[in-house]
């Protein structure tokens, strides 16, 4: 892991300090020669990003002539250096050149070590009777309190979308709990009023079934605003101790002081849960009266900026839509400046529109307030690879999928992006085919990991839907648009793997 300070590098047992020209082991010096170590500390410099054969060419034998084997010999010696023969921290990405792996993920564990940190999954709250106008309040509320308890660094909280999957497939909540990987469970039946609904809470260890905690909260009309700041220090009580008194500040903050806005934001929620783009313009139109009934709603400005670009399929965006997402981004961040999820939409949007540092700067600070938030890390990931990062960018997924273990085909078309990255074109396409919404744009890219792979037949068979939809269709213009790189040869890489596909239906 690299330290700003310092400009050190840990691989394993060996420490890079680009600084101080060295390479060191136990505090020993680890000899290499001197092209090996310049190639070594440009590998470093771009971390985590696939490096061409030329690129390293050019900047270790600058001016010089040489082939090849120059470079392959200098990769066996960093390799040696690094006790790294089998390349898996100085990786061969093939097709493309090398990758040099400055990540490192350590499981989740108690700050300062020690056993790792409770999982808490909040299942979906039970409404009786029925009533379709209550039943979107009440998922919002148990949403905002996952999101509350997301703010501790004392806890690990799995995502909504998996706990309502588990669930709906299991009626035991030791199945759910052991689907989930979850220590604690809260759940919760509703019981409906004339303008709301009675909350009875419960709180249950899953190894031992046994009950830690119940309480009934009263949720009618604007009593259900200051709801979640009563349940979440209540569950955390019988849940961890030394809680962070920032973070417990932070978790206590209101959403909204506006029922009516509470209410649209949860419809325009709901609707955006369901994965079907088509639902967006509905979610745009209820995060639209959430701001017209709270104009200091600072989340339902950061969805409302999300769901225009997705009307607009994200990068495609004409650069007025994508303006004016960035503006109700940033609305967001200083209207709710300690929810985490308003600083990474509005790194997401500025990833999109190419501010790539800054769009790593708000992330950070992101992730620093919600580190348990899906959002948050999805956002991340999203940086990640338009900054040409993707192992940084898998194993962000991957704690996705440790938070979110239900949710089908919820991180489908990233993942595969990243996988194209790395040279994976089969599995890329493979994970691309999970996603549940293919635009032309998506297609497209898929049509170019399945040329790669050598699945030409598949590779055609996605252009030719792509001409039966839009005959007019630029597959290399709209590639452009629609994924943003910060490194040229991560776009030249898309393009080629493109045009070998328009290639071979030409020739079909």
């Amino acid at each position: 892991m690299e330290s700003r300070a310092t400009n050190s590098i840990q691989l394993d047992d060996a420490m890079l300090d680009l600084v101080a020209g060295t390479l060191t082991r136990n505090g020993s010096i680890v000899a290499l020669r001197p092209k090996s170590f310049l190639l070594l500390c440009h590998l470093a410099s771009r971390g985590g990003q696939v490096v061409t054969k030329s690129d390293l060419l050019d900047a270790v034998w600058p001016d010089v002539f040489v082939t090849e084997d120059s470079l392959t010999q200098a990769i066996r010696d960093v390799r040696t250096a690094l006790k790294d023969e089998t390349g898996r921290r100085l990786q061969t990405i093939r097709g493309r050149g090398y990758l040099l792996d400055t990540t490192v993920s350590p499981p989740a564990a108690r700050p300062g070590g020690g056993t790792p940190l409770p999982r808490l999954a909040v299942l979906p709250f039970r409404l009786r009777p029925e009533r379709d106008d209550l039943l979107p309040r009440l998922e919002m509320l148990g949403e905002e309190i996952a999101a509350g308890l997301a703010r501790y660094r004392t806890l690990r909280v799995i995502s909504s979308a998996s706990a309502r999957r588990a669930a709906k497939e299991f009626d035991d909540p030791a199945e759910i709990a052991a689907r989930l990987g979850a220590d604690y469970l809260i759940d919760g039946a509703a019981l409906a009023g004339q303008d709301g609904f009675q909350l009875r809470l419960t709180l249950i260890r899953s190894e031992s079934e046994a009950l830690v905690w119940s309480e009934t909260f009263d949720c009618q009309g604007d009593a259900i605003l200051d709801a979640q700041s009563g349940i979440v220090p209540r569950v955390l009580a019988h849940l961890v101790s030394g809680i962070e008194t920032e973070g417990h500040a932070r978790a206590l903050t209101r959403t909204t002081e506006s029922l009516t806005a509470y209410d649209h934001f949860a419809r325009g929620q709901a609707l955006w849960s369901s994965d079907d783009p088509e639902l967006a313009r509905h979610s745009l139109a209820h995060y639209e009266a959430a701001v017209a009934a709270d104009p200091e709603f600072g989340l339902a400005w950061t969805h409302l900026a999300w769901a225009e670009l997705a009307l607009n399929d994200y990068s495609l965006a004409p650069s007025d839509v994508m303006l004016r997402a960035a503006e109700r981004a940033k609305r967001g961040v200083a209207l709710a400046p300690y929810d985490g999820r308003t600083h990474t939409g509005l790194g997401y949007i500025k990833a999109l529109s190419g501010d790539y540092s800054g769009a790593t700067a708000n992330v950070a600070v992101g992730l620093s307030l919600n580190p348990s938030s899906v959002d948050c890390l999805m956002d991340h990931v999203v940086v990640s690879i338009c900054r040409g990062r993707p192992l940084e960018a898998l194993a962000l997924l991957d704690q996705v999928l440790d938070l979110c273990p239900m949710r089908v085909s919820y991180d489908a078309h990233m993942r595969g992006e990243v996988l194209f990255m790395l040279g994976r074109y089969s599995e890329a396409a493979d994970a691309f085919l999970g996603s549940t919404n293919l635009s032309n744009r998506r297609r497209t890219f898929l049509a170019g990991m399945l040329a790669k792979a050598g699945r030409h037949a598949e590779a055609i068979a996605q252009l030719d839907t792509i001409a039966r939809e839009d005959p007019d269709w630029d597959h290399i213009g709209n590639a452009k648009l629609g994924y943003r790189y910060e490194n040229d040869a991560d776009r030249t890489h898309l393009e080629d793997a493109i045009r070998l596909a328009m290639e071979l239906r030409r020739e079909s």
